[in-house]
Formats: C-alpha cells, structure tokens, sequence
C-alpha cells in the first residue's frame, strides 16, 4: 500500500475570508447607494419637468 500525503480538506469559510468578503460587499454598497439616490432625484426631475412643459404646450 502506498502512503499519499494527506490533504486538508476544506470544509468552509474562514474568519477573515469572510471578513473581507463583508467588507467588499459594504464598501461596494457605500459607492453605490448616493448614485442611486442621485438617479431617483433626477429622475422624478425629469418627470415632473416634463409634465410642467406639457401643461403649457396644448
């Protein structure tokens, strides 16, 4: 019989693996949310200045 090394199997996420994947996510989140915020107030700009412009065209 021969003798293998034996390999660590891996059965999960470490600590800090998942540290650092939390802290991806909300860096990530952090970038993300004032463009949406920005996007939403432009776009309920938009809206309510086209509806103002069609007001007067008819």
């Amino acid at each position: 019989m021969v003798n293998r090394p034996h390999r660590r199997i891996r059965r999960g996420w470490t600590v800090i693996e998942m540290s650092i994947v939390v802290a991806v996510v909300v860096l990530l989140a952090a970038i993300a949310l004032p463009n949406i915020d920005f996007a939403r107030y432009r776009m309920d700009a938009n809206r309510s200045g086209s509806a103002f412009l069609y007001s007067f065209s008819a």
